[in-house]
């Protein structure tokens, strides 16, 4: 339950269903400067960087920024990127050697439909607030994890809800603040639920805005302070 008079309470928010929001920010999510997303490219790809794989999944791939980056790792590569909102697909598909991915239309927590390939690497990258079932999540990650396979999941971290941050854009057409559907949490949930699936941790990490961050990212400012990313590393 978020604090009461927050200043980081949207103004008169309207919440959808997170496919129908998501649909709706696809038109200008490319465009707008992400401060987790930078967040995430400081703290998680460089633990990605260090990882062999021929065969990747992107859960929650929207417009395609984790599948593209992972292309350019390694362009030999199989990578399946998953979504289930088609205006997030279809800008992924518009981008440049769109036909290097398979792209798939599907959500999350129905099994993963990708028969009976098994993966070496599946990340899923902001996306875990809008899970509403760790339990059924994880069970179709174990069903698509190969032999030791890498697990990297990256999501808005749990204490941001107890300020009225959660995943957020202002509507061009309307200037009004839409929240798609997001569901709090707790990391002990995440790692239970991924203990449970048979995975073991191997890493968690939690970062703060700083103001180094700050300096190069002026947007951030008023967020100086906060854990806003956890990230965590599991091995299959």
């Amino acid at each position: 339950m978020a604090i009461k008079n927050s200043p980081y309470l949207s103004v008169d928010p309207l919440v959808l269903d997170t496919r129908e929001g998501y649909n709706l920010w696809s038109k200008k999510y490319d465009e707008e400067l992400n401060i987790l997303i930078k967040l995430e490219e400081e703290n998680f790809l460089p633990d990605i960087c260090g990882v062999e794989f021929s065969n990747a999944l992107d859960l929650g791939c929207g417009t395609g920024r984790m599948s593209y980056w992972l292309h350019e790792q390694n362009p030999d590569a199989q990578i399946t990127a998953i979504d289930f909102s088609e205006g997030m697909l279809e800008k992924a598909r518009e981008k440049k050697k769109a036909e290097k991915i398979t792209w798939i239309k599907s959500d999350l927590l129905k099994p993963f439909p990708v028969g009976d390939a098994k993966y070496d690497l599946i990340v899923s990258t902001l996306v875990i607030e809008h899970v509403k079932s760790f339990s059924q999540f994880f069970t179709n990650i174990r069903q698509a994890a190969g032999k030791n396979s890498s697990v990297f999941i990256s999501g808005l971290h749990p204490s941001c809800f107890l300020v009225g941050i959660s995943a957020r854009f202002t509507d061009h057409e309307t200037s009004r603040h839409i929240l798609p559907q997001s569901f709090e949490h707790s990391i002990s949930d995440v790692f239970n639920a991924a203990r449970e699936s048979g995975f073991e941790f191997v890493k968690l990490g939690e970062f703060k805005i700083t103001e180094p961050f700050v300096e190069r990212f002026p947007k951030a400012q008023k967020y100086l302070g906060l854990p806003l990313l956890f990230t965590i590393q599991l091995k299959g």
